[in-house]
């Protein structure tokens, strides 16, 4: 015998809306039942399934959301601490320029004190040439005045500050007033605020 299969709606199986003609028909066969699925439980189950899948949806944007977020905060703390070492870099490479060019000054003058410190000889120089050279010099100072640096030349017969002068000479003497004294300034001494760049080089006086 042929199995029919009818797709009745829950409506039209529970109040009997199935036509004369078809009921003979019926009765002369198996018959399946099956209900309609927009009617049926089965509604409520899509209904979660589709909640469910939005749930999922909503968490990995969430997700992705998050990790965006961790990965921007991550290179922007690798580009501040770049920007923190770059500029540290820069400081020291304008630090050991200054430093050097301020040294390079500085043993220049020497040269010229050098020259400078006997008097009748450097007056016996050219004077046109003289003062080419006492020009310079001044350019130097000026230099390391507009750096903040300060020249260090004691004054002779004061006493001497350890702080800012190195006794390398002595000078021996029977005045005990001049004990300990400067007698002269051998080589002058620079300053940066308070940092020594270089001590004065002076010879003292010292009993006999």
């Amino acid at each position: 015998m042929t199995t029919v299969a009818f797709v009745l709606s829950k409506n039209q199986y529970n109040s009997g809306m199935i036509e004369e003609n078809t009921e003979d028909e019926i009765l002369d066969q198996d018959v399946e039942f099956v209900p309609d699925e927009e009617n049926s439980g089965g509604s409520s189950m899509s209904g979660d399934s589709k909640l469910k899948k939005q749930k999922e949806k909503i968490d990995k944007i969430k997700e992705e959301k998050e990790e965006y977020l961790l990965n921007w905060q991550k290179e922007r703390a690798d580009f501040l601490n770049y920007k923190r070492e770059e500029t540290s870099r820069l400081e020291r490479a304008r630090a050991i320029g200054f430093e050097k060019g301020v040294m390079g000054t500085i043993k220049m003058l020497d040269t010229f004190d050098m020259a400078f410190a006997n008097k009748d000889a450097w007056n016996q120089v050219d004077a046109n040439w003289r003062v080419g050279v006492e020009y310079i010099y001044n350019q130097g100072i000026g230099f390391l005045e507009d750096s903040g640096i300060i020249v260090i030349n004691p004054i002779a017969d004061s006493v001497v500050d350890p702080m800012l002068c190195d006794a390398v000479e002595t000078m021996e003497t029977e005045d005990t007033a001049m004990d300990g004294t400067i007698s002269n300034v051998i080589q002058k001494g620079y300053r940066h605020g308070d940092s020594i760049i270089r001590p004065a080089r002076v010879r003292v006086y010292k009993i006999a």
